[in-house]
């Protein structure tokens, strides 16, 4: 079975570089003459959610039946019942950040992925708190970045720490595109790499995300100079895995929170309860379904054991669908 393509409705530079950093291989194809919705009887929610489905169906029934996944999305800021789309110039720019200075607004960006005639919508909203700010504060800022192309007229990731002072939620999605959800619903594979020339020799990945499922490789404890970390210290050993594991869950956009399946392999199943009480104390709570085998050896006569894992991220947890 083929894997379909991926083709970004979008020419924004944030939206590509999320993408991209991501880990994604697509296509940049935007929309052409779509006449997005700004009506006062919708919610911010409602508008993002509509404007990111008209961009995708423009844009797949352009392309034609191809098997590819269009990936189109509409951010909008709403306070107290207004919805701020993009500034139409700059003393309007001025005007939005004078409103928005001093409380807390919410962003909702709309999601829509098209694959043929199906449609998976859904919405992620971040809550963000901004500074007092006074109107030459706010000209200086804005005389910093371009405001005209960017909803609410500001942008997170270019010098937001002078108008930002909380943030609860996804950042990404502040940026135009919540790739905690995106990664959730997206069914594609998604590889992500150490770095390490073994990966290509043999023919692995680190970790490989698809959809909401991830599979951490077994990993030993090996640090990025090909030195084995605590010979003869398996509690040690399991330490720095399990640390290793996690940074490879966050790359691929989940958590120790999301493992569901652990599998170690030990050299000597004598060093179970130390090694155990290093899982156990790792986990905590999350308590995932877990396999302890002793094998004849690993690679390294060192290596005194390794760990993969598996994970399922929560997609309802971090996008709104219906």
């Amino acid at each position: 079975m083929s894997t379909p393509r991926l083709i970004l409705a979008s020419s924004s530079p944030r939206r590509i570089e999320l993408l991209r950093e991501a880990g994604y291989t697509f296509e940049v194809d935007p929309p052409r003459e779509v006449e997005e919705i700004q009506s006062p009887d919708l919610t911010g929610r409602e508008i993002a959610r509509w404007n990111a489905m008209l961009k995708a169906r423009a844009v797949a029934a352009r392309r034609g039946t191809g098997d590819e996944i269009i990936l189109a999305a509409d951010t909008v800021v709403t306070l107290g019942g207004r919805v701020y789309g993009k500034p139409a110039n700059f003393e309007e720019a001025v005007e939005m950040l004078c409103e928005l200075q001093g409380h807390t607004h919410l962003v909702f960006t709309g999601v829509c992925l098209a694959r043929g005639a199906a449609l998976d919508l859904f919405d992620v909203s971040t809550a963000v708190t901004f500074r007092s700010l006074t109107e030459t504060e706010i000209r200086n800022y804005l005389g910093l970045i371009d405001p005209l192309d960017k909803a609410g007229a500001y942008a997170a990731q270019e010098h937001g720490d002078q108008i930002i002072a909380h943030l609860e939620g996804s950042a990404s999605n502040v940026m135009g595109l919540p790739m905690e959800a995106v990664c959730a619903h997206l069914p594609l594979r998604r590889r992500i790499g150490s770095g390490s020339p073994w990966e290509a020799r043999v023919g692995y990945s680190r970790a490989l995300r698809v959809g909401q499922f991830v599979y951490v490789a077994g990993t030993t404890a090996t640090d990025t100079e090909g030195r084995v970390v605590a010979p003869r210290d398996a509690a040690g050993q399991t330490r720095f895995i399990l640390q290793k594991i996690e940074a490879a869950l966050q790359r691929a956009g989940a958590t120790r929170e999301d493992v569901v399946r652990t599998r170690m392999f030990v050299a000597d199943i004598s060093h179970w309860e130390s090694i155990g009480q290093v899982h156990g104390e790792f986990f905590g709570s999350v308590r995932p379904a877990a396999t302890m085998v002793e094998v004849s050896r690993l690679i390294d006569p060192e290596h005194l054991l390794e760990i993969e894992v598996e994970a399922v991220v929560d997609a309802a947890a971090v996008g709104e669908t219906r």
